[in-house]
């Protein structure tokens, strides 16, 4: 860094917390600290009609060109056409451009004028090439950085850098994963030298104020400081973001080359653990002045994932502990009085569910006894009951809503239950946990499923909400709402599952921004394309006869939508025709699905902060909620399981065990772990972090006939699997795909 951004001695003034909003799916934010994004304005006066329009005539895309044009030469050396102690012409540039889009957002706060303005600069003026090429990239090959202005203790890079972010953020937002534009990937990252692009740029920016300069030790830096740092922070950390997500779709750079070079990775954890132990867990980082905090906020792809997984375990574990206090629950004999009646009612509406009518929509759905199946919020804290739900298998999800979707984040706390088979019998087991991951699994398995209506399949098979559920049942945010708290609870519990959601609705589990053009294509192919076509379409484009307009067809009915004002009678032209473009993403991608989306995440978020969500990109976030795709690592489990009874490590029991699960094709090796752990993934940091250590002991006794006959079985509450002495490989494996594929419910075990 040193060597990068020499003399920077006087520019270390700082950060301070900015004014940045983390907005939601309905376009909600959290305020999080004081205004410095943005100049002070103490004593301005309101915004004048005059201002307002010659803010408006800056951004006419002509003179935004030959502002461009003519401030930044490619040929100018070192310094510009200016003294050498003054800052150059593109500084000055800079300067106002960052001050024309500060103007804007102040002289109309709700309009998009300062958009219009990034838009422009993006796709009329050439801001990005411009300045990169003509600026930044040969400064950042050797050539010492120009004199900036001293109140902003910029050393040369900070101010061009926080103007050609938002820009670079805005051109990418309008062209396809497959574009390189606005600049080829080579300037981005180029492996032959790896220091000489836009991305070892922004990771030595970001690490810098974000790690070098820290948030503590700018206290006394003067306001325009702090508010570029602001700036450079937010547009920095979120186009390092966008370009690593680019990255997971069309590969440029290894994942490698987006981590910080001068990371120390037990020195990161130890701040980010005595953070979290010293301040009281997530509310207090979020406030603290810490700078890992800050890496993993702004910058988490700086961070291996490895790194930033332990981090998120640790806030989970924090939360935990300050969590109110229950009594942990007793055993069934305590309540065996109500337990029994409520498992008789389950029984009884089991037994009469095939003449029953809907309720609410819900196919044979009877309601819960108010007197027998309260919800636990209605039990006091430490009651045994509170925990304890009567769950029908047949009807998984809609007993499981019914018992649980009035405990919003009380979900958290200890859950048990009780399954009622297909024949209103009452399933074997107490529920350690195991059962409890079970209904997990099944209530996944069946409300995420296409054919149970609340979601849709793009045609790679990637789930993401269906826009129409509102037409199929009335209740539909609710239900949304209490299938995105069953997914928190399993992300918070570290319950992985096979869901295989779609990139573009993961993204927006971030709450950062909407997805944009390069997200269409794993959700409608087929429009993608056409927009592709249109884009690079010769002709005149108001030939098509299109307009600002989208054909809407849900549930069989069709419907016009205007994508803006009016749009309907906006013909499309070969002028506006990226801004149809990009408003028909828009519409399909985010707008259709917004209120869908919108449920859903608030009940994620209801378990899960988003802001822990932000750490992790798409990719990531589906290794977070699924586990890793690379399968068992049969010598990780070895290594981290424990034996009971005669078996030990080198028994010939457990020997043959070994040899047959190696041999397995992956899908019975999963298969096998979930009979086990009701879990089919490892977990994410490997076995070792197991609860408790997966356990094998002796089942059927002494060797002979009646072991052979037996079959494995498990005790998922423990992570417990009894294993039978059998004598040959053949009978071993015979008896473990009975065991694995039989789906009995627990009776089995």
């Amino acid at each position: 860094m040193r060597a990068l951004f020499p003399g920077d001695g006087s520019a270390a003034g700082g950060t301070g917390e900015e004014d940045e909003e983390d907005e939601d799916e309905g376009g909600r934010g959290t305020r999080r600290g004081r205004a410095e994004s943005e100049p002070s304005w103490e004593g301005a006066h309101p915004p004048t009609p005059a201002l307002r329009e010659q803010v408006g005539a800056l951004f006419q895309p002509p003179l935004l060109k030959r502002l461009v044009d003519m401030m930044i030469d490619k040929g100018a050396p070192p310094g510009g056409r200016g003294a050498a102690d003054e800052p150059s012409e593109a500084l000055c540039l800079c300067r106002l451009l960052r001050a024309a889009s500060h103007a804007a957002r102040r002289a109309n706060p709700s309009s998009q004028v300062s958009e219009r303005l990034h838009t422009s600069l993006a796709f009329s003026a050439g801001l990005v090439q411009r300045l990169w090429t003509g600026y930044l990239k040969p400064r950042l090959a050797g050539q010492s950085w120009d004199s900036s202005y001293a109140e902003l203790g910029d050393p040369g890079w900070m101010l061009p850098l926080s103007v050609l972010c938002p820009v670079y953020t805005c051109a990418l937002s309008g062209v396809s994963a497959d574009d390189s534009l606005p600049l080829p990937p080579r300037e981005v990252y180029d492996a032959a030298a790896p220091r000489e692009g836009l991305l070892h740029l922004l990771k030595s920016a970001l690490w810098h104020i974000l790690w070098v300069e820290g948030q503590s030790s700018l206290g006394s830096a003067p306001g325009p400081a702090l508010a570029l740092r602001a700036d450079l922070r937010v547009g920095a950390g979120r186009l390092l973001r966008q370009l690593n997500d680019r990255n997971t779709v069309r590969r440029f750079a290894a994942p490698e080359a987006f981590l910080a070079e001068e990371l120390h990775h037990e020195r990161f954890s130890s701040e980010v653990a005595a953070l979290l132990s010293g301040l009281g867990g997530f509310d207090s980082a979020c406030e603290s002045q810490s700078r890992a905090w800050a890496v993993l906020r702004h910058a988490p792809c700086l961070v291996p994932f490895q790194e930033r997984a332990r981090a998120f375990q640790m806030l989970v574990s924090v939360d935990r502990r300050q969590r109110p206090h229950e009594v942990p629950p007793v055993h069934f004999a305590d309540t065996e009085v109500r337990h029994a009646r409520r498992l008789e009612a389950a029984r009884r509406r089991h037994m009469d569910n095939s003449l029953a009518p809907a309720q609410d929509g819900w196919p044979g759905e009877q309601p819960f006894d108010p007197d027998l199946d309260a919800p636990q919020a209605a039990w006091p804290v430490g009651h045994p009951n509170r925990s304890l739900v009567a769950i029908r298998r047949d009807f998984i999800v809609e007993d499981g809503f019914a018992a649980l979707n009035g405990l919003g984040p009380g979900l958290k706390n200890r859950i048990r239950v009780q399954f009622v088979n297909q024949f209103g019998a009452v399933e074997a087991g107490v529920d350690g946990g195991g059962l409890f991951k079970d209904f997990i699994w099944e209530t996944v398995r069946k409300a995420f499923d296409p054919q149970y209506g609340f979601f849709k399949a793009t045609s790679d098979h990637f789930l993401y909400p269906n826009p129409a559920a509102g037409m199929l049942h009335p209740n539909a945010a609710a239900m949304f709402e209490y299938l995105g708290r069953i997914l928190g609870k399993a992300i918070y519990e570290g319950i992985l599952l096979d869901l295989p959601l779609a990139g573009f609705f993961l993204k927006k589990f971030q709450s950062l921004r909407n997805n944009d053009i390069s997200d269409l294509s794993s959700l409608d192919p087929e429009l993608y394309k056409q927009l592709m076509f249109l884009r690079s379409y010769e002709g005149d484009v108001s030939e098509l006869a299109l307009t600002f307009s989208i054909t809407s067809s849900e549930m069989g009915q069709t419907r016009e939508v205007d994508l803006i004002p009016g749009g309907s009678s906006i013909p499309v032209t070969s002028e506006n025709r990226v801004s149809y473009i990009v408003f028909v993403a828009n519409y399909r991608l985010n707008r259709a699905i917004a209120p869908a989306c919108a449920a859903f995440l608030r009940g994620v978020h209801e378990l899960i902060p988003a802001a822990w969500l932000q750490m992790f990109n798409e990719e990531e976030l589906r290794t977070l909620i699924c586990g890793s795709s690379a399968g068992i690592d049969i010598e990780d489990l070895k290594a981290n399981v424990e034996y009971g009874g005669e078996y030990h490590e080198h028994h010939p029991v457990i020997s043959m065990f070994w040899e047959v699960v190696s041999e397995m094709p992956p899908g019975e090796q999963e298969a096998l772990l979930r009979f086990v752990t009701s879990c089919s993934r490892p977990p994410l940091l490997g076995f070792k972090y197991l609860e408790p250590k997966l356990c094998i002991q002796p089942a059927g006794g002494t060797c002979g006939a009646s072991s052979e006959a037996r079959l494995p079985t498990a005790s998922t509450c423990m992570n417990l699997l009894k294993l039978p002495p059998y004598q040959s490989k053949e009978v071993m494996i015979q008896k473990i795909r009975y065991s694995t594929s039989s789906g009995a419910g627990f009776d089995l075990s």
